[in-house]
């Protein structure tokens, strides 16, 4: 991992949600609904599919799609193709 990365990673695990401004906290809610919703429209769809069966390491992280617990990097491989497989999203 590149320093950057870790000096962001730790900055991110010491944020507190007061530290974050309410306009801001709102856009993030905002972005985050975005693209729940775009990856439920993407569910079901050829390219999820075939992340579905690409990425399928065994873990604890469910998908927005589906419910079979992955590995934390290919849960997000697959919520991330679900999220823009219908190219919806803000």
């Amino acid at each position: 991992m590149s320093a950057l990365a870790s000096e962001l990673g730790e900055w991110i695990a010491g944020l507190r949600l007061a530290d974050v401004p309410p306009g801001l906290l709102l856009k993030a809610k905002d972005h985050l609904l975005d693209t729940i919703g775009a990856a439920v429209s993407g569910d079901g769809r050829e390219p999820v599919r075939v992340a579905a069966r690409v990425f399928r390491a065994p873990g604890t992280v469910r998908l927005l799609v589906d419910d079979v617990p992955r590995d934390l990097v290919d849960a997000a491989r697959v919520n991330a193709v679900a999220a823009h497989a219908a190219e919806i999203d803000d």
